[in-house]
């Protein structure tokens, strides 16, 4: 593998925690699955996010209740994202 990351459900403490451990690691980037409303839809959604900052995960959190935002966002600060799956 090239890269490694942890993707705890909406939270990066676990990415956190090991870089505190280990320090900077060239092979590891910060990872999450973000879970996010879509309301036109009426689902929730989980985003893979791969790539970003702690300041980018406290502003995703913040609008978690609109994935369309989410989205926007994550298009314009240029990390890594995927759809995970969909959830009723």
């Amino acid at each position: 593998m090239d890269l490694v990351t942890i993707t705890d459900h909406d939270s990066i403490d676990g990415c956190l925690d090991l870089l505190n451990r280990l320090g900077d690691l060239p092979d590891f980037v910060m990872g999450e699955e973000v879970s996010a409303y879509l309301p036109q839809f009426q689902h929730t959604i989980h985003l893979g996010v791969y790539g970003h900052s702690e300041a980018q995960h406290r502003e995703i959190q913040s609008l978690r209740a609109n994935g369309e935002e989410i989205g926007g966002l994550l298009a314009a600060a240029g990390p890594l994202v995927c759809v995970e799956s969909f959830l009723s």
